[in-house]
């Protein structure tokens, strides 16, 4: 009894000892430990798997990875995506009504609020892929220390009979850098998902909206700037889309970063006949401001918040508006696009879609008048930047003359 009342004593002290930023962000981790924990498992049957497959099979003299590299694939991809939700959790006085009184009773202002939750989720999300990309750069290492450039064999059997085949180890002199450039560009769309996830957070009152629209505005912005690009400039002489196109992307979306991060890491040759497409330098700096922004918007939204606007579907209706006109225009640039459909049919199309979001978001056919004409006035301008595109020949890229310096 009397350890346990020391030792309960103890820890007493030490949480008083600590900050109430760093006391609320410690509850926020602890709270996620469970996700802490898938995520950790996802990342080390990623990379490091991989890697591990890879020093196995030069040992063993087999050749086939491909399984756990498709693996490897699939369990990145998954522990990205769930990065959604240590945002949502670390805010929930945003959308859960049981522990919005609680959180804000804490001796806490709200810069320090939305910084320790806005930190915690963070490490939740990004401490496992960093821990699990030490195990990878550790095998790496030891892969160039003690295999690259020895000879091994290949094993096989050819005309049942086993045969030794030997060659050369050089796997980690390519994986090394290739890993880096992976980490970095990987890292870097972690913290624009987590980031567009909290800011989506903000905007919302309910945890159902933060969710969806962060899915939502993830497929959608990308998805926009192809189907506009397209729509224009496709058919258009002389006008390659393609580049510019990539580039708006690359620099907008959590899509835009795994771009560059597979173009970088195959030493700019994923696109043929555009090997310099993009300055990795230059485009990681301004990706990580374009976050830093996306941050400092979301935390003026914080603080503009009312405790009382728990619960609604939307606070700030920027990430429904945003939402709603990039589905528009991708409908109307597809459905316009299609020799089988006019614009009648694009019409009733795309005006069933909006009111459904509409009566979902205002959770029935309140002001339903109002619907209508933001309808007509969305739709409009979707119809009409596309239209007037097509008709002045891509706003007049055609008749465009490029500077003596940008032609090779």
């Amino acid at each position: 009894m009397t350890a346990t009342a020391s030792t309960n004593t103890n820890e007493k002290k030490s949480e008083k000892r600590l900050s109430p930023a760093l006391h609320n962000w410690r509850q926020n981790v602890l709270g996620d430990k469970k996700l802490f924990i898938i995520l950790a498992i996802l990342h080390l049957i990623a990379a490091p798997a991989v890697i591990l497959a890879m020093i196995i099979s030069v040992y063993t003299g087999q050749k086939e990875i491909d399984a756990y590299a498709v693996i490897g694939t699939l369990t990145t991809g998954l522990a990205g995506f769930l990065g959604i939700f240590p945002a949502v959790d670390s805010f929930s006085c945003l959308h859960n009504k049981s522990v919005v009184d609680m959180r804000l009773s804490l001796p806490l202002n709200a810069k320090q609020r939305f910084f320790s939750n806005y930190f915690s989720g963070l490490f939740t999300y990004v401490a496992p892929f960093l821990g699990a990309q030490v195990v990878s750069l550790l095998l790496t290492g030891y892969g160039l220390i003690f295999m690259e450039g020895r000879t091994f064999y290949h094993e096989y059997f050819e005309n049942g009979r086993l045969v030794r085949q030997p060659f050369v180890c050089d796997y980690f002199s390519y994986a090394a850098p290739m890993l880096l450039k992976l980490i970095l560009c990987g890292l870097l769309a972690m913290l624009m998902l987590y980031t567009v996830t909290v800011l989506i957070t903000v905007c919302c009152g309910s945890k159902f909206e933060s969710i969806a629209y962060t899915i939502l505005v993830n497929v959608l912005l990308p998805l926009t700037v192809i189907c506009v690009t397209f729509s224009i400039f496709d058919n258009l002489y002389g006008i390659s889309p393609e580049i510019p196109m990539l580039k708006i992307i690359s620099f907008t979306s959590v899509a835009g970063a795994i771009v560059v991060a597979l173009d970088w890491s195959m030493a700019g040759e994923m696109f043929y006949g555009a090997e310099d497409l993009f300055d990795y330098g230059v485009w990681a700096a301004v990706y990580f401001l374009i976050i830093a922004a996306l941050c400092g918007l979301a935390f003026f939204l914080y603080r503009k918040r009312r405790a009382e606007q728990v619960s609604k579907p939307f606070v700030f209706k920027l990430a429904y508006y945003i939402t709603i006109t990039c589905a528009m225009f991708c409908m109307v640039a597809l459905l316009l696009n299609e020799a089988d459909f006019g614009l009648f049919p694009a019409v009733i199309i795309t005006a069933i879609v909006y009111m459904i979001f509409e009566v979902v978001t205002n959770r029935g056919f309140k002001r339903f008048w109002l619907s209508i004409i933001k309808y007509s006035a969305t739709f409009l301008a979707a119809f009409g930047i596309i239209w007037l595109g097509d008709k002045t020949d891509g706003f007049g890229a055609v008749s465009r003359v490029p500077l003596p310096v940008t032609v090779t």
